[in-house]
């Protein structure tokens, strides 16, 4: 496939590969390499809590059965050139149509739409109802403000959907507002598809972009998950405005006074503030990609353009509290669903839950917490019980519980459906008779039972989504597989660099992507759900890699 195309910036050696440098750099693609290896294993295994309906612990049959078939295409691959110029092939069509597969995907999502009818659950669920009635008392046991001051990013969520409830005559009831907010999850998706696309079409090469686009519409597109309304999805478009960013920062020659003497670049780095600022209110941990642009960038830093950087990274800061100050006065002020600060949970509390169990959400680890009445008070009871954790657990327990905890927010190319299958995805009948009547036909029956959970053909489905989720993490294995022999052999980094191949691409999503495991390591995750918000770095690795076989093989 085509090497990585060469944009506006030609980084020299000494700055990113050579000395210390490239040392470090290269022992962190190597273990990062190590943990994408575990990773894949993982995935090939496929074992996890979440994926009770398709894993059987004990024999593990389809998983099993999934890593001969692998193992068999791979090998096939490797040894007969007519399988390679098959496989070729359909790469070409698909990549020929790929539009036309796009518009399948819509149509189907459509579909979707129609069948899995107007429920949902946890979360997702509860900040609808709080819309339409902030008194009420959902099945999480709070009334609107009580939960919000509980979870208080999404509050933001929770605003937007006030305002199309308000804004939208049709829309009275929980029902409608869901069928409403569904719709727009769905456009989301896509629109972020296309987002994706055009990213790495601008900034990689049109190989990665197919397969970006490709991957994104088979594990998200066609997954249940795009029509879940929640924080998840919504922040992807922020998310893929802030990868746009990170891409053309890093593509620039030098960051320095002549840089930002266009008015256009300091105009932008503040926008993407402003940008930030709503990504962090949305989904906190989704600006991991932005932390790792600023490490990236100082890696890669020289002195002489120290005075710059900081500049820029001003400009980025007042257009992030530019919006995010103002927003949080007004979630303080506000009386509709009153923020009480001692109903908060400490980010200390995400990491005690993260400590036990499957490394997931438990109730009776938010009971202990909520037993408390002040904020303080959760805060020292949470410390107490992390450092009493850690003192039982040890260096070699935890470390053990860590690698099982990867196993469970990395094994499920479903992103942890089964979890919610019979909640979110359970289909009901809608509340007005044409749309039941849509509902009762036998076409949309047998689709509403692809998704709903413990069924055959769930199965199936849930097997296929997973074959192209291990293909996704291999590829993101051949690119840090091939990243660290490039910076322990600087030849090929040199080779790399006269192709015109950005190295500081890779060395941010790398970070990136060790970032997001570190955070998922610590915090509450348990399950693959937590993954989503980072599919598009994963993607964009992925994309490298896979477009770069021939090289690996090399």
């Amino acid at each position: 496939m085509m090497a990585i195309k060469h944009k506006h910036m030609s980084e020299t050696v000494d700055d990113m590969t050579t000395g210390w440098r490239r040392i470090l750099i290269g022992s962190g693609f190597f273990c990062l390499s190590v943990m994408m290896l575990w990773w894949w294993y993982c995935a090939i295994r496929a074992t996890s809590p979440q994926m009770i309906d398709i894993d059987v612990s004990g024999n593990n049959r389809y998983s099993t059965i999934l890593l001969v078939v692998l193992l068999v295409f791979i090998v096939a691959v490797s040894v007969f050139a007519k399988v390679r110029q098959a496989v070729r092939g359909i790469w070409h069509m698909m990549v020929r149509y790929k539009w036309i597969l796009f518009v399948i995907v819509i149509c189907w999502q459509i579909v979707m739409f129609f069948a899995l009818g107007p429920a949902t659950g946890f979360d997702a669920e509860w900040v609808i109802d709080y819309v339409v009635n902030p008194q009420v008392i959902t099945d999480k046991g709070l009334d609107g403000a009580s939960y919000l001051s509980n979870s208080p990013n999404n509050y933001l969520l929770f605003f937007v959907e006030l305002g199309i409830y308000k804004a939208l005559p049709f829309v009275t009831s929980p029902e409608a507002l869901l069928l409403v907010m569904r719709v727009i999850s769905v456009l989301v998706v896509d629109v972020c598809a296309i987002g994706m696309y055009a990213v790495a079409k601008r900034y990689l090469n049109d190989s990665v972009a197919n397969i970006v686009l490709l991957l994104w519409c088979i594990l998200l597109g066609l997954s249940g998950w795009c029509l879940h309304p929640y924080s998840d999805t919504f922040c992807m478009p922020f998310t893929v405005i802030n990868c746009a960013f990170c891409f053309w920062l890093l593509s620039q020659k030098t960051i320095d006074k002549a840089f930002l003497s266009s008015w256009k670049n300091p105009v932008l780095i503040f926008l993407f503030g402003l940008n930030l600022a709503v990504t962090y209110n949305l989904k906190p941990s989704a600006v991991i990609p932005v932390i790792a642009l600023l490490v990236a960038l100082l890696l890669k830093m020289n002195r002489r353009y120290c005075v710059a950087l900081l500049a820029s990274l001003i400009l980025m800061a007042g257009g992030f509290l530019c919006a995010n100050v103002p927003y949080n006065h007004a979630v303080r002020t506000q009386q509709l669903v009153p923020y009480n600060h001692e109903l908060s949970l400490s980010p200390q509390h995400y990491v005690m839950m993260g400590m036990t169990g499957t490394g997931g959400y438990l109730e009776s680890e938010y009971q202990f917490t909520m037993s408390h009445l002040t904020y303080q008070e959760k805060v020292d009871a949470n410390n107490a019980v992390i450092k009493q954790r850690l003192r039982q657990y040890g260096v070699v327990g935890y470390s053990t519980f860590l690698l099982t905890k990867f196993r469970n927010f990395t094994s499920d190319g479903s992103f942890g459906v089964q979890r919610y299958a019979g909640n979110v995805f359970l289909p009901r009948p809608f509340a007005n008779e044409p749309l039941n009547a849509v509902h009762e036909n036998l076409f949309i029956q047998k689709v509403s039972h692809l998704y709903t959970g413990g069924s055959n053909s769930n199965r199936t489905l849930i097997q296929i989504e997973q074959f192209f989720y291990i293909l996704l993490v291999s590829g993101i294995l051949m690119n840090c597989l091939r990243m660290s022999r490039t910076f322990f052999k600087e030849e090929e980094v040199l080779s790399i660099e006269k192709s015109g191949e950005h190295v500081s691409y890779d060395v941010w999503l790398a970070i990136a992507m060790v970032g997001a495991i570190i955070f998922l390591l610590i915090f509450e995750s348990g399950h693959s759900r937590y993954l989503i918000q980072f599919l598009p770095i994963m993607l964009f690795m992925s994309g490298i890699g896979l477009s770069s076989i021939s090289y690996v093989r090399k």
